[in-house]
């Protein structure tokens, strides 16, 4: 399961990834693949989420969707924490 795209649609933590930068601000090489990351707008990056429950058969049609909250406004912060996550992991 793509656990930071769960976290992202049920409204636990932003997934950040290249697609949030504008196009005119890309600085990357268009062949370089740049990973996305959740982050939480209490605890930061969330680099790892460990776990997933999945229930067959339980359905919530009336369940409201709660939107991420976007930390990270403007392309200079998205791209620095891009940037930070795919090329200097250990800062």
């Amino acid at each position: 399961m793509l656990v930071q795209t769960i976290a992202h649609v049920a409204g636990g933590a932003y997934y950040y990834q290249r697609s949030n930068v504008s196009k005119d601000k890309d600085p990357w090489d268009p062949k370089t693949k740049i990973c996305g990351v959740s982050v939480h707008a209490k605890y930061g990056g969330w680099f790892a989420i460990r776990g997933v429950i999945s229930f067959k058969d339980v359905l919530a049609p009336t369940l409201p969707r709660k939107e991420p909250e976007d930390v990270l406004q403007g392309d200079k912060k998205r791209i620095e924490l891009l940037e930070k996550f795919n090329f200097h992991r250990k800062d």
